[in-house]
């Protein structure tokens, strides 16, 4: 019996079932945990975005406002601007942004449609213009850009979720 070997059950590589089962328990487990949080973060993540793109398009509106020495419009898109925006020169669309799903744009001014600036950068809104930005149905965070009558735009976090973004 010369070619022949007893192989020892320690000698073997693998895993046992037992050992196999608590890894897929750990893994199942650290999963249930990490999903709820990286769902927020994916939300806040839109929002925040969404919230840079209307603040940049307040500045591009603006900027192009006084490149061209002439009017240029920040107008809603039909159905507000959670269905997106456009950046007008007369009919002259300079930028277009499309909507953005399943996030809510309101206004605190009730109606405004729209945001001007004349020819020397100045929004002819008389009172200031405040977008609060959204997600629907969620408990990500909530943004607020506030045009003020000063004529400087500025971004807030609303602390509290109330919409209102006074004490952010």
């Amino acid at each position: 019996m010369i070619g022949k070997q007893r192989i020892s059950r320690k000698s073997c590589g693998g895993f046992t079932v037992v050992e196999l089962m608590i890894t897929a328990s750990l893994a199942i487990l650290l999963t249930s945990v990490g999903t709820p949080t990286m769902v927020t973060a994916v939300h806040n993540s839109q929002v925040r975005t969404t919230t840079n793109d209307l603040f940049a398009s307040l500045h591009l509106a603006r900027s192009e406002s006084i490149k061209r020495n002439g009017t240029i419009t920040v107008v809603a898109n039909s159905g507000g601007w959670a269905y997106g925006w456009s950046i007008r020169s007369g009919a002259t669309v300079i930028r277009q942004q499309d909507a953005i799903e399943d996030l809510t744009i309101t206004t605190i001014s009730a109606g405004v449609t729209s945001i001007v600036f004349d020819a020397e950068g100045r929004a002819t809104n008389t009172s200031a213009v405040t977008l609060v930005v959204s997600k629907t149905n969620s408990s990500a965070m909530i943004k607020c850009i506030t045009l003020s009558s000063t004529q400087r735009a500025f971004v807030l976090s609303d602390k509290d979720y109330d919409g209102d973004c006074t004490n952010g």
